[in-house]
């Protein structure tokens, strides 16, 4: 019985879909969708190569497959060759025959640091086990704007309305707030400076230049973001990415993302809180991880929550400077989903 792993091709896409319909019915993926060419090729990242994926069979049969997203690593301003691992699929009849191993290890060649997010303990406990290193558990920071929709799920209208003068105490004020906030993509190529001036400060993070921002908010297929940008004197000093959604009837803020200088920080923060306030939104959450964010964070009246989703890295090269096992040195947020490494 002959064991390989291979690269994904487009001629793998039947077999592909015939194994992912018999492994599991809660996983569909398709290698034909727009949704799989923009995460695996279309990546500015992926330098026009061939996919991040990778199969493994067994006489023809395919018994697992692995997904990578390809991302440029910055460390210290460096740049490395990395990517985050996102799907893991392997037949029941081979799970305990080194599979995944396999796997790992043809897309590990190809990258100088894997990144990973594990939310199971059992991802947890097989990355761990192959080496990985734990960086720590990335905190959902929580901020309260409007209490009223929060109190009318516990005790319905007349308990809402005992909320009301609250939630004018905890809306944003205007004066809080410095520089001016751009609509629009007028500043899309101001993108590449603000990058080049932040990244040594950011400490280990994915590079957001322009063409990392056009493909990963822009082109996205089926996900509408709203990108706005700060400008202080004229020059861009940071951009949020913001959406919302619905949870239990309350309307949720997301800063899914958000990048800028150290001094400006403070007001990005404080305008992406006021835009999301003004669209309506009951509450703001940020997943992110890095000391310096976090600090800011909390001066803007969020307070962090645990999560299990833990941050894990594997590379034999040097990280730079920054710790890469504090979790303070990460500029991670995670703003759409347990699959949205970025």
């Amino acid at each position: 019985m002959t064991v390989s792993v291979v690269r994904v091709g487009p001629q793998d896409a039947d077999r592909l879909g015939r194994f992912f319909a018999g492994v599991e019915k809660e996983f569909a993926l398709d290698t034909t969708s727009a949704d799989w060419r923009w995460r695996m090729q279309e990546n500015p990242a992926n330098g026009g190569g061939p996919a991040a994926a990778w199969l493994c069979e067994s006489d023809g049969e395919v018994v697992g497959y692995l997904g990578a997203i390809p991302v440029s690593l910055h460390t210290s301003g460096r740049p490395l060759k990395a990517g985050w691992t996102v799907d893991l699929v392997v037949s029941p009849a081979w799970r305990s025959r080194g599979v995944p191993l396999f796997l790992y290890r043809s897309w590990m060649a190809t990258v100088d640091a894997g990144l990973a997010l594990g939310g199971t303990p059992g991802s947890l406990a097989f990355l761990t086990g192959s080496g990985w290193k734990l960086a720590g558990h990335m905190p959902c920071w929580r901020r309260l704007l409007r209490p009223e929709a929060y109190l009318r799920e516990k005790g319905g209208a007349a308990l809402a309305l005992l909320g009301r003068p609250f939630s004018a105490l905890l809306a944003p004020r205007a004066g809080e707030r410095t520089g001016q906030l751009s609509q629009g993509l007028l500043w899309h190529r101001e993108l590449e400076g603000l990058w080049q001036r932040i990244a040594p400060e950011m400490g280990l993070a994915v590079c957001r230049d322009q063409a990392y921002v056009t493909w990963r908010y822009l082109n996205r297929p089926g996900m509408t973001y709203d990108l706005v940008a700060l400008h202080v004197q004229g020059r861009l000093e940071g951009v949020a990415v913001l959406r919302q959604r619905l949870q239990r009837g309350r309307r949720i803020g997301l800063v899914v993302d958000l990048w800028g200088s150290r001094e400006h920080l403070p007001a990005l923060v404080d305008h992406a809180v006021h835009r999301l306030w003004s669209q309506g939104s009951d509450a703001v959450h940020v997943f992110a991880t890095h000391g310096a964010l976090g600090r800011v964070l909390k001066a803007a009246r969020f307070r962090p929550k645990p999560t299990t989703v833990a941050l894990l890295y594997k590379s034999s090269l040097d990280l730079g400077a920054h710790s890469p096992e504090d979790p303070a040195s990460w500029w991670v947020t995670l703003g759409d989903s347990d699959r949205e490494r970025l």
